[in-house]
């Protein structure tokens, strides 16, 4: 799902185990450089992932430890 200029955060509720979400207006871009020394990669131009919660890379897609699958964008294959 694409927002333009919102971002939506995924992150685990460590009390509850529970999947919470955080809706923000800003652009990957920006939150791209705020994460910058941090975990993380992006890996489209709708996604950055935490590397913690990568389970594996097959070809171009990332399956999480959760399961969904995140396809790695043409841009972003070589980083």
């Amino acid at each position: 799902m694409r927002l333009n200029n919102y971002v939506v955060f995924y992150f685990n509720e460590p009390e509850t185990g529970l999947v919470k979400s955080l809706v923000t207006y800003s652009s990957l871009k920006q939150i791209e450089k705020v994460l910058t020394g941090f975990p993380f990669l992006r890996v489209s131009r709708s996604h950055i992932v935490a590397l913690a919660y990568i389970l594996k890379v097959d070809g171009n897609i990332i399956t999480l430890i959760n399961g969904k699958q995140i396809g790695i964008g043409v841009t972003y294959r070589n980083l």
